[in-house]
């Protein structure tokens, strides 16, 4: 993602392609899953790729 970044104009960062969009996305979630299974029950993860609505993990 670093390397997606615009410095001159923040605003053009990003992914551009919408495959490795989605991948990124889903590379995101399977460590959000994994984390969910090494903290257990007593800790909540909750997964937000692009600072949207979170999604809780449950594993």
């Amino acid at each position: 993602m670093q390397d997606t970044f615009d410095h001159e104009e923040g605003r053009n960062s990003g992914i551009a392609d919408l495959a490795e969009q989605e991948k990124w996305v889903e590379d995101g979630r399977a460590l959000a899953v994994r984390l969910k299974r090494e903290v257990g029950s007593a800790i909540a993860v909750e997964y937000s790729p692009f600072g949207d609505t979170a999604e809780e993990i449950d594993a």
